[in-house]
């Protein structure tokens, strides 16, 4: 396997009530899932909603399907793919509820309940041994993210009390545009047994709550890292290659679980990522995605005509407000910027650089123009912000970047 689509399996949750009536058709090339939600009538006489939901799957696995299936059939592939040298990923995406933390981690209560992640621990384990041709080096790795923080749940001096206390992972940028997560450690195992406290100590941290859909909510988002590194006995080429499970936190509908406070801001945070997760998915696969989900949006730009559609489309967005001195004022720092790539025809090497055009909001002094409410929070934050600025050129902090001053 060199490169392939993302393939996506359904699990019909096991339930102890009757549940709505749903057809479960599980072929192995390729299956799906209806389901028959009658109409409310209450809603009157004429109601055009839709009765039946039909869902394409690479298979489906219904209630009967016990852990060890769910292994062989998904987890099992992409472990022997890791062996082989090429990163894998496995997510489990659901509703609160649905049972993907049994799923990739699995039950306490019996044998049998152990998850994906155990089980491919154990299966990883069990080819080192047999297989004497290879060294094999196995690192861990859990990352919790929380409210859009990260956390490393297998920190050395693990006596938290409190999530909070735990160091928190931030995302770098080297230079060369690559990704790093600052304070997330990688904890070597050397066995199966020492994999297996890892992931145990990582789940004694990991935050939970009570909600109205589910009474063990994993309220964030946690990724299992097997960092593997192998080469034949002799040879001094390092194979690397990592396998990433990932227990997504569930999906909830605020406006009927009535939630509020604490719950209620994870929710948002818990949702808004898994829609960024979603446009993500949508767009693997396409030679040219539409858009990139991240904090800052990186759009292709293959002509002038299609750069100016895109400043355009970000000024369409733009906040903008009415103020006592001025109609149209723009209430924000917008900075638009362009990220160019270049190499010579026949070189590998690639020249990176970005030019940063900044419109700054402006300032203004609140006691003279007597605005009040979110006009004049948005004025303090905007006045802090410049002070911050001019602070910074005075300093000269700025060594080796070119300033230009542009008055209007």
């Amino acid at each position: 396997m060199v490169k392939q689509t993302i393939q996506i399996f359904a699990r019909v949750k096991p339930t102890k009530k009757p549940t709505a009536e749903y057809f479960v058709d599980s072929e192995e090339q390729g299956g799906s899932l209806e389901f028959v939600v009658p109409r409310d009538l209450a809603d009157g006489v004429i109601n055009n909603k839709r009765e039946n939901y039909k869902f394409r799957f690479q298979r489906v696995f219904d209630q009967t399907a016990n852990q060890e299936e769910i292994f062989e059939a998904i987890a099992k592939p992409v472990a022997e793919n890791v062996l082989a040298g090429y990163n894998g990923t496995i997510f489990a995406y659901g509703q609160t509820g649905s049972g993907k933390t049994f799923t990739i981690t699995g039950g306490a209560e019996h044998y049998s309940d152990r998850g994906i992640i155990p089980r491919t621990l154990s299966y990883l384990y069990q080819h080192f041994s047999k297989d004497s041709s290879m060294i094999y080096t196995t690192h861990i790795s859990y990352l919790e993210i929380y409210n859009e923080t990260g956390y490393d749940l297998l920190n050395p001096q693990h006596e938290a009390c409190h999530l909070e206390d735990l160091p928190k992972v931030t995302i770098m940028e080297d230079p060369d545009q690559n990704i790093h997560l600052k304070n997330l450690s990688l904890q070597q195992s050397a066995s199966e047994e020492e994999a297996l406290d890892l992931l145990f100590l990582g789940d004694t941290n990991r935050m939970i709550a009570e909600t109205p859909m589910n009474q063990a909510s994993t309220r964030s988002h946690c990724i299992f890292t097997i960092h593997l590194c192998s080469k034949e006995l002799g040879s001094a080429m390092v194979r690397r290659s990592k396998l990433h499970l990932v227990d997504l936190a569930g999906s909830e509908r605020v406006g009927k679980t009535g939630v509020g406070g604490q719950i209620l801001t994870e929710a948002k945070y818990i949702n808004l990522s898994l829609h960024y997760l979603e446009q993500e998915g949508d767009d693997h696969g396409r030679s040219r995605p539409e858009h990139s989900p991240q904090n800052l949006s990186l759009q292709q730009s293959a002509s002038e005509e299609e750069a100016l559609d895109l400043l355009f489309l970000g000024d369409t967005n733009r906040m903008i407000a009415e103020t006592p001195m001025n109609q149209a004022s723009t209430r924000s720092h917008c900075i638009f910027t362009i990220h160019l790539c270049s190499k010579e025809l026949g070189s590998a090497m690639v020249r990176r650089s970005k030019l940063h055009l900044v419109d700054l909001a402006g300032s203004e002094r609140v006691g003279k123009t007597g605005v009040g409410g979110q006009i004049l929070t948005e004025a303090k934050y905007i006045n802090l912000s410049l002070h911050y600025l001019e602070q910074l050129i005075c300093a000269d902090e700025f060594d080796g970047l070119k300033f230009t001053h542009s008055c209007f």
